[in-house]
């Protein structure tokens, strides 16, 4: 196996080669879902199990570097609740280069507008999705074509 191959790259869940980092990560989204904001508890209570058209979402996931405050992998939506200072765009930027979409909302919205931002959820995570972006000629795989 080259260094260069996949399978030699961190884990995002911590495990297998170079998972140091991603373990930390993993432990930190575990501490984060035992201790969510007034806004996250609200608005879990209606992701969980399926509530929104049988779409089934994760908190507080490892994605990449970063954890994502909610997760719905078959809508590839990232829902992050916000107080006033959590804004990050090269966050947002590196998540819709991996294909994600990335919907952000207000604590006090999600507080006094439940129900308006779940629609909000529902019709984006709903839409069709966008396509992926291409993996091809990255990496020690990619291959020339008159080779």
């Amino acid at each position: 196996m080259s260094p260069t191959d996949e399978s030699d790259s961190p884990s995002p869940c911590g495990r297998g080669p170079g998972g140091g980092e991603a373990a930390t990560r993993l432990l930190h989204a575990r501490s984060m879902r035992r201790s969510p904001t007034r806004a996250e508890r609200m608005l879990w209570r209606s992701l969980r199990a399926g509530q929104i058209d049988g779409l089934k979402f994760r908190r507080q996931t490892p994605i990449g570097l970063f954890i994502a405050d909610f997760f719905c992998p078959s809508a590839r939506l990232v829902i992050e609740v916000d107080g006033i200072t959590h804004d990050d765009p090269r966050r947002d930027a590196w998540m819709r280069q991996q294909g994600l979409r990335v919907l952000r909302v207000w604590d006090d919205d999600v507080i006094w507008n439940r129900d308006g931002v779940l629609q909000i959820v529902r019709a984006i995570a709903l839409r069709p999705l966008p396509p992926t972006p291409s993996r091809k000629g990255r990496g020690s795989r990619s291959r020339r074509a008159d080779a």
